[in-house]
């Protein structure tokens, strides 16, 4: 990039590629070279990039949930199965590009991988669509920078938001999930 001035790290930004409009987050500025982003991949292939727009801090929105308990003992929805809660987006149509998570407890065998969902879909592509591996004392794990499912990323109001359990743990002790995932208002 011949021009990165108006790139900080947390801005959103959006761009259009052969007539589709992504989403995704600053994560890094090399001044005037480039730029890391969370969210949609930049398409390759000779495919240009057209209306880059950097938007307000005010677009990105995030939302914190945290699961008390073991989560990682089956392939399984856990908000609602071991969460005892649900969630909904009852903002206007956003993009969820990324999601971050971290468990105070780790699974004494092999940890267990989570991915989240938007209206019942599947989101990160990391790992073959299994998502990540959250990791225990305060080492917060994100998901790969555009392992993202554009297809699956959409949120509009009223969609339900999950957390699903993709990879039961060895021991199936894994427990007490934070996890936050951070959106891109329209």
């Amino acid at each position: 990039m011949a021009d990165t001035s108006l790139m900080k790290v947390g801005l959103p930004i959006k761009w259009t590629q052969a007539g589709t409009v992504y989403y995704a987050i600053v994560v890094t500025v090399t001044a005037n070279v480039s730029i890391t982003i969370r969210g949609a991949p930049f398409q390759t292939g000779g495919v240009v990039v057209s209306n880059l727009y950097v938007g307000a801090p005010e677009l990105v929105q995030t939302r914190e949930f945290y699961v008390p308990g073991a989560f990682g003992v089956a392939v399984q929805d856990i908000l609602a199965s071991v969460g005892g809660q649900y969630a909904r987006w009852d903002l206007g149509a956003a993009r969820l590009v990324t999601f971050a998570a971290v468990e105070k407890t780790a699974d004494t065998g092999t940890e267990p991988k989570i991915n989240v969902k938007s209206n019942g879909n599947l989101v990160s592509t990391e790992d073959g669509n299994l998502g990540l591996q959250p990791v225990a004392a305060g080492t917060w794990v994100y998901n790969s920078n555009v392992a993202i499912e554009t297809t699956n990323y959409i949120v509009s109001r009223g969609h339900a938001l999950d957390i699903r359990c993709t990879a039961a743990g060895g021991a199936g002790n894994a427990a007490d999930l934070s996890l936050v995932m951070t959106f891109v208002l329209e």
